[in-house]
């Protein structure tokens, strides 16, 4: 009955953390574009970012690597 959880394919984890990075690099470099600073615009739009980067990241590990 104690079935084990499926462990993580490191593939599908360093797309995911790449998109999440560079969807964070391009949401600053956009704030940064757009004239806007500060620790909370930065904040904010780094955090949008890297959970939008992230989301990508999933759909797209989900796409390339086959288990």
């Amino acid at each position: 009955m104690n079935a084990e959880p499926k462990k993580p394919n490191p593939a599908q984890q360093t797309i995911q953390m790449v998109c999440a990075v560079v969807g964070m690099v391009v949401a600053l470099g956009v704030m940064f574009a757009l004239r806007i600073s500060g620790a909370i615009p930065g904040a904010l739009f780094g955090a949008l970012g890297g959970g939008l980067g992230g989301a990508v990241g999933l759909v797209l590990s989900n796409a390339l690597v086959k288990d």
